[in-house]
């Protein structure tokens, strides 16, 4: 069974644990769709847009 996590949101590393035994794969891809970006702005979550906010939720979520 796989699991696609897109886009990655905060609160994020929540989700390994609701996943476990349910899931053999998961993909793990942030959101690139420009459109999105007034979504992130208005609920004030630019941060999530960063790579850096994609790199350490990736590691976090890999390792889990």
């Amino acid at each position: 069974t796989y699991v696609m996590i897109a886009p990655i949101l905060p609160e994020a590393e929540k989700l390994p644990r609701r996943l476990a035994g349910k899931a053999d794969r998961v993909l793990i891809d942030k959101l690139n769709y420009h459109h999105a970006d007034a979504i992130y702005r208005r609920y004030q979550l630019e941060y999530a847009m960063t790579q850096k906010f994609f790199t350490e939720k990736k590691t976090e979520l890999s390792k889990a």
